[in-house]
């Protein structure tokens, strides 16, 4: 049996009120559910009333040892850097997200090309795939690891560098995706999931990209100059 996400917030705030640590930062790859109301110290008769007193509509919940509240499976996101080398510096693929919102934002916006994996499809497939569908074109050559960033909004980036160039003829060919536009219209319309792809000194592109993003391109010229 779970509670809400929004009786799990409130039940938070008053536990942490009452000076009661819990375990809700544990990190359990992929599951729905982890163990929320554990107090060792404590009685079961104090834990009955604690959980009747903040949330009155879980009496079943405070009958047992603990329960458990819902939680959101970790949200992750696999793509690659594409770079190809250049004097005075290195360049890096960045792509400009499409859409209405984004049309007139510049800095820190733009991103590697990269999206959700599908279920049970390895993070590097994942990154190509993805690559792909933003591009217009599979990238070919081998990939260069670059670790994990973990995005503002909480969102974990898995990377892989890559050498590569834009054909001569390239068109970029993205996928797109359906926004009501301008909003509560009625009007669904259909925008590019990246409405631009351009290579940058990397310098500039740190300047450009996601801010947590600006690590991969970090860690890719630490591995051409250093070897690393």
């Amino acid at each position: 049996m779970s509670i809400s996400s929004a009786k799990c917030s409130v039940l938070k705030k008053k536990l942490l009120l009452l000076k009661i640590v819990l375990p809700f930062n544990q990190v359990i790859s992929r599951c729905d559910f982890v163990p929320a109301f554990f107090i060792p110290h404590k009685s079961l008769e104090y834990r009955k009333k604690l959980a009747f007193r903040c949330l009155p509509s879980t009496e079943y919940l405070a009958s047992k040892i603990g329960f458990f509240v819902p939680m959101a499976k970790k949200k992750i996101s696999a793509g690659l850097v594409m770079y190809r080398k250049n004097k005075p510096e290195s360049e890096c693929l960045l792509v400009h997200p499409g859409g209405p919102f984004f049309k007139k934002k510049d800095r820190g916006v733009w991103s590697i090309p990269k999206g959700l994996p599908d279920e049970n499809e390895s993070l590097e497939i994942a990154a190509k795939r993805e690559f792909a569908e933003e591009i217009g074109f599979e990238p070919e050559g081998s990939l260069i690891e670059l670790g994990s960033v973990e995005q503002k909004g909480g969102k974990t980036v898995y990377a892989w560098a890559i050498e590569g160039d834009l054909p001569d003829d390239f068109v970029l060919a993205s996928n797109t995706f359906e926004l009501e536009w301008p909003p509560k219209s009625g009007n669904m319309q259909e925008f590019p999931e990246a409405d631009r792809a351009e290579f940058f000194p990397a310098s500039t592109a740190k300047e450009k990209i996601n801010p947590a993003q600006a690590a991969f391109i970090d860690r890719l010229l630490l591995h051409l100059h250093h070897g690393v």
